[in-house]
């Protein structure tokens, strides 16, 4: 047993490395997904996978230094792990900066959509979207609210994912972030309008309730939309934080 645990972990100190061999604006679609529990620490993870035409790559990773699970990066064929225990603070910095950096490279690479000018706008539009945005402000308040009782209660489970670029499958340009009982989705229409669809799983599973509680298209508003986003992924992504 002890032959194969010592197979298994590469006791070299090549993770930051390894690393700094990748990329997030090399690839055209990223998912960042996370699953956190209060109880128990051993089951917070944070797991970064990226995708463009020439294939995958992933990196998986636990919350503490102490936790029984390795690190693990996996590209191709190809899988290397290390214990946390053998992660040092260059390796911890550079492990938090790609997680910190993958969000950032999803959101920036939008900036220039959320500026352009959307053709046909009406003062109709600017009286609908303060309200839509008002909702929309309200709702992510609600959810930092939730993610501050979550430090607190340790019967709480927090799971999500956030998905952003390129989707694969029809190349629409999405952003869409999966946190407590929302799902929302920024679709980045080839007329620069955004469209926002929203749904509410409260009280049920994850994909159950197919009509949307929140369903506009945007014009105006959009880099105020944006900014809010950017606001509640960062304060997301301090939770995935390794330490």
């Amino acid at each position: 047993m002890m032959d194969m645990i010592k197979k298994w972990f590469h006791k070299s100190s090549n993770f930051k490395a390894e690393l700094l061999k990748v990329h997030p604006e090399d690839f055209s679609w990223r998912v960042v997904s996370f699953s956190f529990e209060n109880s128990g620490y051993d089951h917070r993870h944070t797991k970064i996978q990226l995708q463009n035409l020439k294939g995958h790559w992933a990196l998986q990773f636990p919350h503490l230094k102490k936790s029984r699970f390795p690190l693990l990066i996996q590209a191709a064929d190809k899988k290397n792990s290390w214990p946390t225990d053998s992660i040092q603070l260059e390796d911890e910095k550079a492990l938090n900066l790609f997680l910190h950096e993958t969000i950032r490279v999803s959101m920036e690479e939008m900036l220039d959509f959320m500026r352009a000018p959307v053709t046909g706008v009406t003062s109709v539009d600017y009286q609908n979207e303060a309200q839509y945005l008002k909702w929309f402000e309200v709702s992510l308040t609600v959810l930092t609210k939730a993610l501050e009782r979550f430090e607190k209660d340790s019967s709480l489970v927090l799971t999500g994912c956030f998905f952003a670029g390129t989707r694969p499958e029809n190349n629409e340009r999405i952003v869409r972030l999966i946190i407590f009982n929302l799902d929302i989705f920024f679709y980045l229409r080839p007329d620069n309008a955004l469209r926002i669809l929203i749904f509410d799983d409260k009280d049920k599973g994850h994909g159950e309730n197919q009509t949307p509680v929140f369903q506009q298209i945007i014009k105006v508003t959009k880099p105020q939309f944006y900014d809010q986003m950017i606001l509640i992924l960062q304060r997301i992504t301090e939770y995935g934080e390794f330490h």
